[in-house]
């Protein structure tokens, strides 16, 4: 009992398996992925009495995800989003909010921008944001990058004095 999964490119007739995963599984997660590159899944189920029809899915082209980089400048109403801007990237799209993502901060609902970072400003002391990144290139969309959270400080004061992290290195 299994489930195949095969793999092809275009102007490639030829599948190759590249998993066979136990019954029930209702995922699959493709790697080894090359950005904007068109592939062709074929899926099917078998045991020893009975073999499925093949799924054939198409064009599943993928697009690499944003990078974030923790923020910068961060003062008591603003800071700077950073974020990796990957070669071949036509655009970027930023959505800033504070709440995870239920409502946007006005004008940062999704921002279009052509480089990697942007000055956020006109926030509320103290308070908590986030921020997430999507690509587009040749007409296609990347999903959200990692969520990157700025805790705002208030007033001035030392925002970090003596920190300590651990286990080292951390993420």
């Amino acid at each position: 009992e299994r489930i195949t999964v095969e793999r092809s490119t275009p102007g490639d007739q030829h599948y190759e398996v590249v998993a066979n995963l136990p019954p029930g599984t209702r995922s699959y997660e493709a790697t080894d992925l090359t950005e904007l590159t068109p592939y062709y899944f074929r899926i099917s189920a078998s045991n020893e009495f009975y073999s499925s029809d093949v799924f054939v899915g198409h064009d599943t082209t993928w697009l690499a995800p944003q990078l974030v980089f923790a923020p910068t400048d961060i003062t008591s109403e603003s800071f700077t989003a950073n974020w990796e801007y990957l070669p071949g990237t036509d655009s970027c799209f930023l959505q800033v909010a504070h709440d995870n993502f239920s409502t946007f901060l006005p004008g940062y609902e999704g921002l279009i921008l052509t480089k990697g970072t942007a000055h956020v400003q006109g926030l509320l002391p103290g308070e908590i944001y986030e921020y997430r990144v999507k690509r587009f290139r040749n007409g296609r969309v990347s999903e959200f990058s990692e969520v990157m959270t700025v805790n705002l400080i208030s007033g001035i004061e030392d925002a970090f004095g003596d920190v300590r992290v651990f286990p080292n290195p951390v993420r």
